[in-house]
């Protein structure tokens, strides 16, 4: 069975810690930055949109790769922040539209992969005020993998991991660190699929949060 895993967005720190700890697989790493060249299973790239043809090329010569993407951007945590247009689009493109837009190229292409892995958020189960366009775009992500109809793919609903995109977010007893985090999706990436959740607290949680209203929600920040 194929131990081979692709790392987009590489040079994340959860990608990074996840690599640490890795002791099993062959890791692959493409990203637009901090790419050791003299490697040759790693690949940089100026753009996913523009490059997409040799990222689909490079992964087509992996066995049955493991596809996990890190690619995450955050930078709304109202009242205290508001993005502005750049970080709006910034969102919607790392946490939709690179995930959508290259899982599409290699189900087109016909690739290989034995399982798509998406880092998705505590936030996408129910649209809120203090973070609703992040938490938009990794509903929608869901919901489009979802309509692929891919046979076998892993959404991972996270609450918030301690790097430096959750600075200044409020810390709660939920929180993971990124050695946590990745520990977590290194253990679940072979023997789970479909939507799944960092902890069962936080699944009961997120039931608690569908069926209480927007209004209070935005009351108490949440």
């Amino acid at each position: 069975m194929s131990k081979n895993i692709v790392l987009l967005g590489s040079s994340s720190e959860l990608a990074s810690e996840f690599t640490e700890i890795n002791s099993s697989y062959n890791v692959y790493k493409i990203s637009s930055s901090n790419v050791d060249l003299n490697n040759s299973n790693n690949l940089l790239i100026n753009s996913y949109f523009d490059n997409a043809e040799e990222i689909v090329e490079f992964i087509s010569k992996i066995n049955s790769p493991f596809i996990i993407f890190f690619n995450g951007y955050l930078k709304e945590n109202r009242p205290t922040q508001e993005p502005n247009f750049e970080q709006i689009s910034k969102t919607i493109e790392a946490n939709y539209f690179m995930p959508y837009f290259i899982t599409s190229k290699l189900l087109q292409s016909n690739v290989s992969i034995r399982k798509f892995i998406f880092i998705s958020s505590f936030a996408a189960t129910k649209i809120r005020y203090k973070n609703f366009i992040y938490g938009y775009s990794k509903k929608l992500l869901e919901e489009s993998i979802k309509s692929f109809n891919i046979r076998n793919f892993l959404i991972i609903r996270f609450g918030k991991i301690n790097t430096s995109l959750s600075n200044g977010h409020r810390n709660t007893f939920l929180d993971l660190s990124k050695n946590e985090a990745a520990k977590f999706i290194y253990t679940n990436l072979e023997k789970k699929s479909g939507v799944i959740y960092s902890s069962k607290l936080l699944y009961f949680i997120s039931r608690i949060i569908l069926i209480t209203p927007s209004y209070f929600l935005k009351k108490l920040n949440i």
